[in-house]
């Protein structure tokens, strides 16, 4: 698979630009007809997400957080605890 991969990056083929908003930049990826993006702008991508999630600049709306409580949290199943069984 790495083979095709490689012999895929140094093929040109017909690519459509295809922007990718990051907090600090937008960034613009080639995507071929097949949907493929080569992998050295997958790979910044990536990193690029990580440093910004690392760093607290990303303000996303989508960010998890707990509904419930750490008491709730800290709750666990006592040893060899068999649940009832229903007809």
């Amino acid at each position: 698979m790495g083979k095709q991969v490689e012999a895929h990056d140094e093929v040109e083929v017909s690519t459509k630009q295809c922007c990718i908003e990051n907090d600090k930049s937008a960034k613009k990826l080639q995507v071929s007809s097949d949907g493929l993006i080569p992998v050295d702008q997958l790979k910044e991508f990536i990193e690029g997400t990580i440093r910004s999630k690392i760093e607290g600049s990303s303000k996303s709306s989508l960010t998890y957080s707990k509904p419930y409580t750490k008491r709730i949290d800290s709750l666990k199943m006592p040893m060899g605890y068999q649940p009832p069984k229903f007809q």
